[in-house]
């Protein structure tokens, strides 16, 4: 019997070929550098040239995962598929414990809800420990398309999306019960 295939895997067709079908396709990093450059390839393409891309039937669409710095222990990465559940109850853990006085919850596109509902879970459980600084960006995403002719090349599109930073900082026990008022 043969190997089941999983969806959506590319099959390969010249035999010459010695890629496996499981394998995920490679992802480049690219430094801030070339993704200017890329922006300012796909600036010059016009509108027209977008779209008749898009007409002619383009074989796939490559995500690329955002460029992001580095993750510290202290950050939270809300995506659609992650547990809600599972992010509470880190989140909780961070607050509760001594290392960190704050922590980051981020997310991005579709994940935006989910980011602000961890963040008023948080303040629910946690009635006056803690506070928030809210942060929206656009962030630069470029994707791959691969055209249907295989002699043309693969052609890069840029596109921004929304993202949230919300800041959770622990808020003093003693100025939390006690706060002192406003100094003028």
């Amino acid at each position: 019997m043969g190997k089941k295939r999983k969806a959506g895997a590319r099959v390969s067709v010249d035999p010459s070929d010695d890629v496996p079908i499981d394998e995920p396709p490679q992802v480049k990093r690219i430094s801030v550098k070339e993704l200017n450059a890329v922006k300012a390839a796909s600036r010059k393409q016009s509108h027209h040239q977008q779209k008749q891309l898009k007409d002619e039937g383009a074989l796939a669409r490559h995500k690329r995962p955002p460029q992001r710095a580095p993750t510290l222990s202290n950050d939270i990465y809300v995506s659609r598929k992650s547990s809600f559940l599972a992010l509470a109850k880190r989140a909780q853990r961070l607050l509760d414990g001594k290392e960190f006085t704050f922590l980051t919850i981020h997310g991005m596109g579709a994940a935006l809800n989910r980011a602000i509902q961890l963040a008023l879970h948080l303040r629910e459980k946690n009635n006056g420990r803690i506070s928030w600084t809210i942060t929206t960006s656009s962030v630069t995403l470029v994707d791959d398309v691969e055209p249907e002719d295989v002699d043309d090349e693969t052609a890069c599109e840029v596109r921004q999306n929304s993202a949230i930073h919300i800041r959770v900082v622990k808020v003093a026990e003693s100025s939390a019960l006690n706060p002192s008022p406003p100094t003028l």
